[in-house]
């Protein structure tokens, strides 16, 4: 919800409570509803909370929950990505995803291979 405005360094989203909360490290990639701009980042760190919002359907007000999560990112946004409207046009669209260096990599040591002499007979 609410635009992502170009050279933010944090990124404010809603979801539902039973969603898993993103997690340091990992990369979204945002892109414009036109499609010409996309951007990869990375999670630096999260903050949430639950947040109570209500909804007037035109016969009542109806309460519903969602988490609010705060995410730092790595790099400043390059351009501003347009938040969800209530109709859900003309947002941007958030994929989850994986650039090569944000990857867990373990050491890696090269096998030493020791040969022994035999005494000569």
């Amino acid at each position: 919800m609410g635009d992502q405005l170009k050279s933010q360094r944090a990124i404010v989203s809603y979801q539902r409570e039973e969603l898993a909360i993103p997690k340091i490290g990992e990369v979204y990639k945002l892109n414009t509803p036109d499609g010409q701009t996309s951007q990869s980042v990375r999670v630096t760190s999260v903050d949430h909370s639950v947040v109570t919002f209500t909804y007037n359907n035109g016969f009542e007000c109806v309460d519903f929950e969602r988490h609010n999560i705060e995410m730092q990112i790595s790099a400043l946004l390059i351009e501003t990505f347009p938040g969800a409207r209530r109709t859900g046009k003309n947002a941007n669209l958030v994929q989850t995803t994986q650039v090569a260096d944000s990857s867990r990599y373990y050491s890696i040591q090269p096998v030493r291979l020791y040969y022994c002499r035999r005494p000569d007979h």
